[in-house]
């Protein structure tokens, strides 16, 4: 008995220490739409939905903004704790906006 909850117990530990030092990814990408809670950016051929908290660190050429200053097409450069089902809880968004990129509304 006392064997089982040992291995239940070094079982619990490598769980909780996975989910205490989850990494953080970096990506890279077109922004495809942006709403108060959530951006979508493009990487390759897929999707990627970064949900935002509100300690997420937004900036834009630089100046930290609001993540409604966002627009389609801006490049984000992001880093993210991954959710486990292909979405992220984004940590900091750097985005860049090219003054000879048109604006495209949502």
């Amino acid at each position: 008995m006392l064997q089982y909850l040992h291995v239940a117990a070094t079982v619990a530990g490598l769980l909780f220490q996975s989910l205490a030092f989850t990494e953080a990814k970096s990506m890279k990408g077109p922004i495809m739409s942006v709403t108060e809670s959530q951006v979508q950016i493009q990487k390759g051929t897929e999707q990627l939905t970064l949900f935002i908290t509100k300690d997420t660190k937004i900036s834009l050429n630089g100046k930290n903004v609001a993540v409604s200053d966002l627009k389609m097409n801006d490049v984000a450069e992001v880093s993210a704790e991954e959710n486990g089902d292909r979405t992220f809880k984004a940590l900091s968004i750097k985005a860049t906006r090219s003054d000879k990129q048109p604006v495209v509304t949502r």
